[in-house]
């Protein structure tokens, strides 16, 4: 996955519960600021402190990203197919996956400007946030995919550049449950998370 992906992405996860519903825009947007005040604090510049910034971001990324939906569409029809057990381990390994790629990449983050253009109302409870950020002189388009339940937003896809997250994970998936049973997945996934954190 492009490095740039994996910065833009994470900076959705990034958030704390407000409480009261929001518009999508709103809540995208107070969502993303609290997340670049988080990566830019200069507490977090000593490393002795990067083991509390990280489960900070984990744990707000939790409260606001829908692990569930997430992976529910990453997996698509193939979803059936696993047990109830199954879907649970495979919840949690996949949302632990993108933490682990996410924390991995966004410290390459320089405190680039992000520009929230506009909102667009799907339906009653969906909705899309257009964001862009500005990258080496150019502008990079970071789409928000939201759904309105529980009475919040909550974001169940992020696209970049046109690059579903969903989408690009349930072809990788695919690929692999169309030849194998879900606990052939579930290995692969828990072998990738006990990988080295990548150093580029």
């Amino acid at each position: 996955m492009p490095r740039i992906f994996c910065i833009l992405a994470f900076l959705l996860t990034l958030s704390t519960p407000l409480g009261a519903a929001t518009g999508p825009m709103e809540h995208v947007k107070t969502h993303v600021e609290q997340a670049l005040f988080i990566l830019t604090d200069p507490q977090y510049k000593n490393e002795a402190n990067l083991t509390k910034q990280e489960e900070m971001l984990v744990l707000v990324g939790e409260q606001l990203f829908d692990f569930n939906d997430v992976t529910r569409l990453a997996v698509g029809r193939y979803w059936k197919s696993f047990s109830s057990e199954q879907r649970h381990q495979f919840r949690d390994l996949f949302a632990q996956l993108l933490q682990k790629i996410y924390m991995d990449k966004v410290r390459a983050y320089k405190g680039e400007p992000v520009v929230f253009d506009k909102e667009i109302m799907l339906s009653s409870t969906k909705a899309r946030v257009n964001t862009h950020i500005l990258w080496n002189d150019k502008e990079v388009p970071l789409d928000y995919m939201l759904r309105f339940k529980h009475d919040q937003w909550r974001v169940y896809d992020v696209i970049v550049e046109g690059v579903s997250l969903v989408k690009n994970y349930r072809s990788q998936f695919s690929s692999i449950l169309s030849k194998n049973p879900p606990d052939v997945l579930l290995e692969q996934v828990r072998k990738k998370i006990e990988q080295p954190a990548d150093p580029s």
